[in-house]
């Protein structure tokens, strides 16, 4: 977990003394062994026969207060307020018996978003629990059968700082990639690009990892990834044609640290487009600059229902039609499962699909992938999606004639 200023520190232990004095779990001056035990401070909360552990990576639980044998209030506070309510929570649970646990997620500062998503081993598969009472509220309460052994509690499935980075690695291994470390994060983690395709040809940029909470944006991102990286016609045709530039973990310190939003300084990277006051983007902003010619940009997120943020179809810039045809396409596919499009969102704000579209006159779309859709759907979409970017940067304009293609389209 981070470290705390003291005055934070202090915030901190007030606000979720605060919580568990009305709910009463505490009284003012009690100093009892009893009233010690039944409140503890996180990131780790150790019982007799159950441990609670926050200080996983990616982990947040701040308190936790036990109600009963096997009842507990577990206290969840982001990095700093006020902040967008992506209340983020993920620990660990070790008991030295099978039993049955009601927990109760209380919220400080947001309220409860996420459906629990359970793995029993070590997060290589997940399971959700919707039957949960007080959903949308600052306490959200759930019943969970757990066996002797660890289970990981989390928000999303579980996708720490060196899951993400094993994804780098191999992407970085295969031939034709490129790895650079272009920077460096606010608490000095590497900042790692990649880069494949032709060398001096427009490029496709291709961003993640902004949002720590936004695992299934990541998700999508890696999938559309290793669609553009296949030894198909498609991808090979691509790939002649085109280059592409991806920042995969844009927000390392948040995601390293279990924020809910803000990278270590307390700053949404993604309205730091434009001012680039944080390494993070900067960072970025400098590897690309004169170095390559951006034709478009796919900044991917998630967020409660998936939706295409998109840059508008009128203005400067010779692609704006680029993302009316890559949502009509996969609404021809998914049908009611498509994506809304909104044209112009968030206008004048710095987040990266306005600067991208500015700077560069290119066609931009934030990627945002609903918290609920299954995972399964979650990469074959993404799939989808990359196969549909590939075949409209290679074929141009829907309605463009032949020979004023971008390049060869296998078909």
């Amino acid at each position: 977990m981070a470290m705390l200023t003291p005055s934070v520190l202090l915030r901190t232990i007030g606000s979720l003394f605060g919580l568990a004095l009305a709910a009463g779990c505490v009284t003012a001056g009690s100093s009892g062994p009893e009233s010690i035990g039944a409140f503890q401070l996180g990131p780790v909360c150790a019982y007799e026969s159950l441990r609670f552990d926050g200080s996983i990576g990616t982990g947040r639980l701040n308190g936790c207060r036990r109600d009963g044998p096997e009842t507990f209030t577990l206290y969840i506070h982001p990095e700093d307020a006020p902040i967008n309510p992506s209340s983020w929570y993920a620990f660990s649970l070790t008991s030295d018996t099978q039993t049955h646990l009601d927990l109760t997620l209380a919220y400080a500062h947001g309220r409860h978003r996420y459906a629990p998503h359970i793995s029993s081993d070590g997060g290589q598969t997940w399971r959700t629990i919707d039957m949960v009472e007080g959903a949308d509220t600052d306490r959200a309460r759930f019943g969970l059968d757990i066996a002797p052994g660890t289970t990981l509690i989390s928000a999303q499935p579980r996708r720490n700082l060196a899951d993400r980075q094993a994804w780098i690695d191999g992407i970085a291994a295969m031939p034709g990639v490129t790895r650079t470390r272009y920077g460096t994060s606010e608490q000095g983690r590497s900042l790692e690009g990649l880069e494949f395709g032709a060398e001096d040809k427009p490029a496709l940029i291709l961003t993640g990892g902004q949002h720590p909470p936004e695992v299934r944006g990541a998700i999508a991102m890696e999938s559309f990834v290793e669609r553009l990286l296949e030894d198909d016609m498609l991808a090979r045709a691509f790939r002649e044609q085109f280059r592409v530039v991806l920042g995969p973990v844009i927000n390392p310190d948040g995601i390293a640290e279990g924020h809910w939003r803000h990278n270590s300084r307390g700053v949404d990277v993604n309205r730091d487009w434009g001012p680039f006051t944080q390494a993070e983007t900067r960072s970025f902003k400098e590897w690309i600059d004169g170095r390559v010619f951006p034709i478009a940009l796919l900044d991917f997120h998630g967020t409660w229902n998936s939706v295409l943020y998109t840059s508008p179809d009128e203005g400067e810039g010779d692609r704006n039609w680029f993302p009316g045809a890559f949502h009509a396409s996969l609404a021809e596919v998914l049908g009611e499962d498509a994506p809304a499009r909104v044209q112009g969102h968030n206008a004048g704000s710095s987040v990266a699909k306005n600067w991208f579209h500015e700077t560069y006159a290119i066609p931009t779309i934030t990627y945002e992938v609903g918290d609920a859709v299954p995972l399964e759907a979650v990469l074959s979409r993404a799939r989808l999606s990359a196969e549909i970017t590939m075949r409209l940067l290679l074929e141009g304009p829907p309605d463009q004639p032949d020979d004023a293609q971008d390049g060869e389209i296998p078909k």
